[in-house]
This record gives structure tokens, C-alpha cells and sequence, in this order.
């Protein structure tokens, strides 16, 4: 092997190991950040079930109070529950991470999830900043909510 294919060797090592400590890198923060929307999860359905629509509202992202309203965000929250009851399981199906320049990171969970008198896909947008998560967006998929 001669001089350049010895240096072309290492430089293609050196490339190959800073790609590998990024991608180990990103794939902890990944992993973190899916975590910490999964414990906002947790605390929506908590605060759902015991009707604190406004306290929810107030704790959200900047996006979603720049988008709803409290009362509408509150008199959506409040139909889903009339209409499907409180929460009785609820299971992850999938997650997506994004990463925005200058507004930082979105995780995007999908649960299915079961209440007192139906069930129903949700999907929520956390946004990540500082080791915290505030919900973005709260969606909800239920024939049971739409034909009840």
C-alpha cells in the first residue's frame, strides 16, 4: 500500500468514527426527548381525566395558544370527554422526531388509547426545549366521538 491510499485509509476511519459518535449522540437525545413527550403523555391523560382543561391550556406551547383559544381548546377537551369518558388504557403505536431550525425539536407520539365508552386514536406534538415538553397539537381519530 503506498503513502496516499495509507492517508485516505485514515481519513476515511477518522469520517467514519465522527459519524458514528454523532449518530450514537443524536440517538440518546432521541431517546430522551421520546421519553420526556411520553411522561406529557401521561400527565395529559391525567389531567383530562380529572377536567383540568385549563390548567392544561396554560401549561401549553406557545404554537397551540397562538393557534386556540382556552375556551375552545376547553370546549374540545370537555366533548371528547362527555362523548368517550375518562381514560382506561392507552398504548404508544409510534413516534417521529423533527428538528426545526431556530424553534428547535417536535416529537409526534401515536396512541391508541381506550376510555369508558370508546376508543380512539390520538396524536400529539410535544415541542422539546430544555429538557422539557409542551404540547403543540392534540388530535383525536374516534368513530365513537363522532357518532356518539
Amino acid at each position: 500500500m503506498n503513502a496516499n491510499a495509507c492517508v485516505n485509509t485514515r481519513r476515511l476511519g477518522v469520517f467514519t468514527l465522527v459519524v458514528a459518535s454523532a449518530l450514537l449522540l443524536v440517538s440518546c437525545n432521541s431517546s430522551k426527548d421520546v421519553a420526556l413527550a411520553e411522561a406529557g403523555v401521561t400527565q395529559f391523560h391525567a389531567q383530562f381525566d380529572q377536567g383540568h382543561f385549563p390548567s392544561m391550556y396554560a401549561a401549553s406551547d406557545t404554537l397551540l395558544r397562538g393557534t386556540n383559544s382556552e375556551a375552545k381548546f376547553a370546549a374540545f377537551l370537555d366533548a371528547v370527554y362527555r362523548k368517550l369518558g375518562p381514560v382506561r388504557s392507552s398504548s404508544l403505536k409510534g413516534w417521529n422526531i423533527n428538528w426545526h431550525t431556530g424553534t428547535g425539536e417536535t416529537v409526534a407520539l401515536t396512541y391508541q388509547t381506550g376510555f369508558s365508552y370508546g376508543s380512539g386514536t390520538e396524536h400529539f406534538l410535544w415541542h422539546i426545549s430544555n429538557h422539557h415538553a409542551t404540547l403543540v397539537g392534540y388530535h383525536i381519530n374516534s368513530d365513537d366521538l363522532v357518532l356518539k
